[in-house]
C-alpha cells in the first residue's frame, strides 16, 4: 500500500532532510515549516525510520483539514476509517501539539480526538469499551495555523534516540541536529575534528556517516508492532544495513579540556560501535589543531548562559579564531547561540544558517577554507 508520509524536523533542516529523502528514493517530496512530506510504501516507512539521520519522527498522514472549533475537529477525526489501522484490542494513545491555532488547548484537542476515534471504532467493532492491551498505535494530532494533521507515529520515541547516548553532559546536542550539521558541512568521510566535543555526539555521528552505519540500527520502532503493515520485512532490511557497514578505520578526532565529558564520549562511542574509529583525548583547541591538520571541523562551543561567563566565552571564541583561521587547510563549521560570535572569532562567516538547538535560536557559521595540501607541504 502507498501512504502519504511526513518527517518532522527542527526548523532550518528541511532542505537537508529533503535531500535525504531523495537519496532514499522517495517520491512526491515537499518541504516547508519543519515538515517534509513524501509518498512511500510499507517498506519505505521502515527505510525512513532506519536511515533518516536528521528527522525527528516519521508519521503516516491519515488526513488534513482546517478546523477552528472542536466540533469540526471531532467530525474530521471521526470520519477516518480507524479500524483499518487499530485492532479491537490495540492501544491508541493520542498526543498533540498546536501552534498559532484557535484550538490552542492541547489537552482538549487530545480528549476530543480520542473520543472521535473511540466513536469510530464503536461503530465498526460494536463495543463501547476498548481494553487497549495489545499493540500500540500512537496517534498524533498536529495543528499548525488552524490546519489539522491527523497522524500515526511510526517512529515511537524520537529518531534522535539512536540508542548509544545513555548518559548526558550539560546542554547536550541532539543526535539529529548533529547529523544535520555534518550534512550541511557535506561531510561523508575523511579527516574530521571536533576540538570541543563534549559528550561526543558530533564525532560519533561523523563516524557513523563515514562507516555508513544506519542511525536506527540499534533501536526499535513503533511501526514494528503495527498489524496493518504487512510487507516491511524489517529483519532483512536491518541485516542488509549491517552488511553495508564500510570496513576499515576512519580518521575522527574528538578532544576536550574536560576529562569528565571525555569519559562520556568513550562510553557513547563504545555503545555506538565506533570507539575504535575515534581518537578521543584531552587537549585545548590550540593543541588539538597543532600542525595545521587538513579536513573538516564541526563543533558546538560553550556559550554564556550565566552571569560572569560572557568574558570567558568571548576569550574562548577569540582563541578559536586564532587557531582555526591560521590554518588554510581546515574547513570550519561552528554552531553558536551567541549572536556576537563572529566579532570575537575574528572573521565574518562565508555563510550563515539559522538553526534551533531545541528551543535555542542559533547561527551555524560556515568557513569555506580547506585548500588541499600539496605534496611536500
Amino acid at each position: 500500500m502507498n501512504y502519504r508520509l511526513l518527517a518532522t524536523c527542527s526548523f532550518g533542516l528541511e532542505a537537508v532532510i529533503k535531500q535525504e529523502c531523495e537519496a532514499l528514493g522517495f517520491s512526491d517530496i515537499a518541504a516547508f515549516d519543519a515538515r517534509i512530506y513524501f509518498s512511500g510504501s510499507d517498506a519505505d516507512i521502515a527505510r525512513a525510520n532506519l536511515w533518516l539521520r536528521c528527522a525527528d519522527r516519521v508519521y503516516i498522514v491519515l488526513d488534513e483539514f482546517d478546523a477552528t472549533d472542536f466540533e469540526t475537529l471531532y467530525q474530521g477525526v471521526k470520519k477516518i476509517k480507524w479500524a483499518d489501522y487499530i485492532g479491537v484490542d490495540d492501544a491508541f494513545p493520542v498526543t498533540g501539539d498546536a501552534v498559532r491555532s484557535a484550538l490552542f488547548s492541547v489537552s482538549d484537542v487530545q480528549k476530543i480526538a480520542k473520543k472521535a476515534i473511540v466513536d469510530s471504532l464503536t461503530t465498526k467493532y460494536k463495543r463501547e469499551l476498548f481494553a487497549e492491551t495489545e499493540a500500540t498505535v500512537p496517534v498524533h494530532i498536529a495543528i499548525l495555523k488552524d490546519r489539522v494533521s491527523v497522524l500515526i507515529n511510526t517512529s515511537g520515541a524520537g529518531l534522535n534516540r539512536r540508542g548509544y547516548r545513555r548518559l548526558n553532559a550539560e546542554a547536550p546536542l541532539r543526535e539529529t541536529l548533529a547529523a544535520g550539521l555534518l550534512n550541511i558541512a557535506r561531510y561523508s568521510g575523511g579527516p574530521f575534528y571536533d576540538p570541543m566535543c563534549g559528550s561526543g555526539t558530533i564525532a560519533i555521528e561523523a563516524a557513523m556517516i563515514a562507516k555508513n552505519i544506519a542511525p536506527g540500527l540499534q533501536r526499535r520502532f513503533a511501526f514494528e508492532a503495527f498489524q496493518f503493515l504487512t510487507s516491511t520485512d524489517f529483519a532483512t532490511m536491518r541485516n542488509e544495513a549491517k552488511a553495508g557497514i564500510i570496513k576499515g578505520e576512519v580518521p575522527i578526532f574528538a578532544s576536550d579540556v574536560d576529562e569528565g565529558v571525555l569519559e562520556l564520549t568513550k562510553t557513547h562511542a563504545k555503545t555506538a560501535g565506533v570507539y575504535d574509529h575515534i581518537k578521543i583525548y584531552k587537549a585545548d583547541i590550540k593543541k588539538a589543531l597543532a600542525g595545521e591538520p587538513q579536513g573538516i571541523l564541526v563543533t558546538n562551543p560553550p556559550y554564556a548562559v550565566r552571569m560572569g561567563e560572557k568574558k570567558e566565552v568571548e576569550k574562548l571564541y577569540h582563541k578559536m579564531g586564532e587557531c582555526i583561521l591560521s590554518n588554510p587547510y581546515l574547513k570550519a563549521f561552528i554552531i553558536s547561540a551567541d549572536m556576537g560570535f563572529e566579532k570575537y572569532f575574528g572573521k565574518v562567516a562565508d555563510k550563515k544558517r539559522k538553526l534551533y538547538n531545541g528551543s535555542i535560536k542559533c547561527n551555524y557559521y560556515q568557513y569555506f577554507r580547506g585548500k588541499k595540501r600539496k605534496d611536500g607541504e
